[in-house]
């Protein structure tokens, strides 16, 4: 299931925590504190309502980074001790490097009962990637979002109005041009975007 985010300038916000953030006292626990996970922080933090109250990263001196930010953060270079404090937490965010992403997943289904947001792409392993389906089938899946955020970035949902009216024709055919990147990190992006754009 593709979950609706947003971006700032600031980092990349989960667009169910900007719209509710107001009434809501929304807690969130962040696995991986390397650039994105900093960038999530980052923008989470402009959000009142919202707080990051535990991560967890086995690198310690991103965990040290982080009590410089905040020292009132429950910091964990331990998942399974991290799991251990998820019962006050309504939303985990996993941002670490890709080849982790299930792996963490299958681990904090069992006991964690909110929203799990994971960073793009999915894994780095197709295999796992489809093998995980038969896994997660006993599971409640609207609660598992993939962070595609580049869809609601302002110039391409003016794009998707565009499209949506009667002043364009039938779409036969869209180019995009990409610069620096890897496959999976930018161009995925856009393939989610043609998704939506197409519906």
């Amino acid at each position: 299931k593709l979950g609706d985010f947003s971006n700032n300038q600031l980092g990349t916000i989960p667009a169910m925590l900007a719209n509710s953030a107001k009434d809501t006292n929304y807690s969130v626990g962040l696995i991986g504190f390397g650039n994105q996970g900093k960038a999530i922080y980052s923008g989470i933090k402009t959000l009142s309502g919202v707080e990051i109250k535990i991560i967890c990263d086995s690198n310690l001196q991103r965990l040290n980074d982080a009590k410089l930010l905040d020292n009132s953060l429950e910091l964990f270079d331990n998942l399974d001790k991290f799991i251990l404090k998820l019962n006050k937490i309504d939303l985990i965010i996993i941002s670490t490097t890709a080849a982790f992403h299930l792996d963490i997943l299958e681990k904090i289904l069992i006991s964690f009962k909110g929203k799990i947001l994971i960073e793009k792409p999915l894994d780095s392993s197709l295999s796992k990637s489809i093998s995980i389906r038969e896994k997660l089938s006993e599971f409640d899946l609207s609660r598992i979002f993939v962070n595609y955020s580049k869809r609601h970035l302002p110039d391409l949902k003016n794009i998707k109005e565009i499209t949506k009216s009667s002043n364009l024709g039938a779409i036969h055919s869209i180019n995009i041009s990409i610069g620096n990147g890897e496959l999976a990190m930018i161009t995925s992006h856009y393939i989610d975007y043609l998704k939506y754009l197409l519906n």
